[in-house]
This record gives C-alpha cells, structure tokens and sequence, in this order.
C-alpha cells in the first residue's frame, strides 16, 4: 500500500501507513492520493532569488530565499474587510493557479482565519495589477492523524462500535468501525513553479509605456495563507508561518 502511494505522489509520500495501525481486527484500508506538479507560466529568474527576512512574529525574524519578480502584471486584490491582500499567480495551461492570502499586519494570520470561508470564497474583485513581487520559497512535509480533528468537528459515529454503519461498504450495521484517519502532504513552492502531493491566466509582460508607473508592492515577509485551485475548485490548502520548516 505504502509502494502505491510512492508511484502515485511521484516519491513524495512515504510510509503513509504505519504496520503498527494494522492488526488481525482490519478488514479495509481506504487510500487516497493527489498529485500535482505545474510549472508557472511565467517563472521567477532564479538569479533573482534572494535572501530576506521573514518575521515570524515581531521578535522572531529567521533568513530565507525569496522569489523576486518586479514590474510585471498579475491578478491582485486588496480587501479592507479581510485587511488582507490576494496575489493569484498563474500557472501553464490555463486551468490553474496559486492564489497568496496575505495579512496586512504582521500578526494577522489568525484574524484571517478566524474568516476562513471568506477567504476561499470565490474572488470576482481580482483584476490586473502592476506590480513587484516577493514571495518566500517554500517547502512543507505534515502528518496529521484526523481522527480527533474530526471527532471535535461532531463526526462521532464511525468510531462508536455500537453506533457505526458503514454497511454501504460491507457488511452489516456495526460489522466496521473506523479507526484512524490520517493524511500526509508535500508541497514545494520554486522558482520554477510548485509540486504538491496528497495546475491559469497568462501574466502579461511590460509594455515599455508602463515603465514610468510605480508598481504595487506584494512582500510576503510574514506568515501567509495560500492555496491552489483547479477551475474554481481548491485542491489544496495551507499556511506558511516559517517557511524553512
């Protein structure tokens, strides 16, 4: 089961299933994976790619690598109601992109959770701006075992042995329970585009006429919501609130 989940993330999710999860008592495992790797339809230079400070909090600042890209056109919106700014970068193909959700303050991210719904909310408001862009390079590796996220969440049943009916996949009323749910994740964000395991718009170029306007400014310096879309529909999610870890 673990080999299978190694070809279908393209060897980025190993050991997805613990053997001590495993007993005489298991009757079914079901498996899910997701892969996706997509290039940015216009991508950072890599010897653009500098080092900047990322304020994890307002005393805890730590060096990383930041993507730069100055002068060019992307879709952006800035929502005083969220006091948050949107950057949607695209990626090749047309269907996709990564859309950075970024505090104004430096100590915003758990204001703009607390509005999470709005955040993925579909955006009508996003349009063309000019713009320079730096965005810190990033890697993320969890693991998270779902099954108390799941029980606070009201999801009690599937795990109660007289109360579980799972008999739409075997079996009678109570004949399985659940047991664990667990779910592992790799992202990795580069100058070239992003890979995740668990893909646009066309970014226009300068023309020489807009040289003279002065470019918004997008520094993710601070922790940051992102996630990626595939025709309106999210297919992954996050928060980078360090991005070396």
């Amino acid at each position: 089961m673990n080999s299978w989940v190694e070809k279908h993330t393209n060897d980025k999710i190993h050991d997805l299933i613990d053997s001590n999860s495993l007993d005489q008592y298991t009757r079914a495992v079901l498996i899910n994976a997701l892969y996706f790797k997509a290039n940015w339809s216009s991508p950072f230079r890599l010897a653009s790619t500098r080092n900047i400070n990322f304020y994890k909090t307002a005393t805890d600042i730590v060096q990383v690598d930041a993507l730069q890209r100055f002068r060019v056109y992307f879709k952006y919106y800035e929502c005083p109601h969220l006091k948050a700014e949107f950057l949607e970068l695209p990626f090749k193909g047309n269907e996709a992109s990564m859309m950075i959700v970024l505090p104004k303050e430096r100590d915003g991210l758990a204001a703009l959770e607390s509005q999470i719904e709005n955040v993925f909310a579909p955006m009508h408001t996003l349009k063309t701006e000019y713009l320079n862009v730096i965005l810190p390079k990033f890697r993320i590796e969890t693991s998270i075992n779902f099954k108390n996220i799941l029980k606070n969440l009201g999801v009690q049943k599937i795990f109660n042995e007289t109360e579980a009916d799972l008999s739409g996949i075997a079996g009678e009323k109570g004949d399985l329970i659940v047991d664990e749910v667990a779910q592992k994740t790799f992202i990795d964000v580069s100058e070239e585009g992003v890979e995740a395991a668990a893909a646009s718009f066309v970014v226009v170029r300068v023309p020489t006429s807009a040289l003279n306007i002065n470019p918004k400014h997008f520094n993710a310096d601070h922790p940051f919501i992102f996630y990626i879309k595939v025709k309106d529909t999210i297919i992954f999610a996050g928060r980078v609130t360090d991005p070396k870890h």
